[in-house]
């Protein structure tokens, strides 16, 4: 099965729940941190890591900012997770700093994006 990015839904509502579920207790890739400090946030469910969706994500998502007309975007990662950076740097992130929030130190990345590409 294909990946596809699509717009959320009520109809998705359940499946959200279970995957919020499977998150556990505690702070969760539900868009906190962006609304601050980013324009880009994703998670990937526990049991669907691994699997290469968050780069594909990304690569999607960026997709979409530049048929927005955006030369470049900010995205930020807890700064021990690495599996994210590495998504974020498999896509030309270019680390910025690392800062301290009130949510933890975080990886502020930007990336450029390439108009036609």
């Amino acid at each position: 099965m294909t990946p596809e990015l699509i717009a959320p839904t009520t109809h998705l509502h359940t499946a959200w729940l279970r995957a919020h579920r499977e998150w556990g207790q505690g702070l969760h890739g539900d868009g906190e941190l962006v609304r601050r400090v980013g324009h880009i946030g994703y998670g990937v469910r526990p049991s669907a890591r691994g699997r290469g969706l968050a780069t594909w994500a990304l690569g999607r998502i960026l997709e979409e900012a530049r048929a927005l007309g955006m030369d470049r975007v900010l995205i930020v990662c807890a700064a021990d997770n690495i599996a994210s950076a590495r998504t974020i740097e498999r896509h030309h992130g270019v680390l910025e700093r690392i800062e301290d929030t009130d949510l933890g130190p975080v990886r502020r990345y930007r990336i450029t994006i390439t108009p036609g590409a």
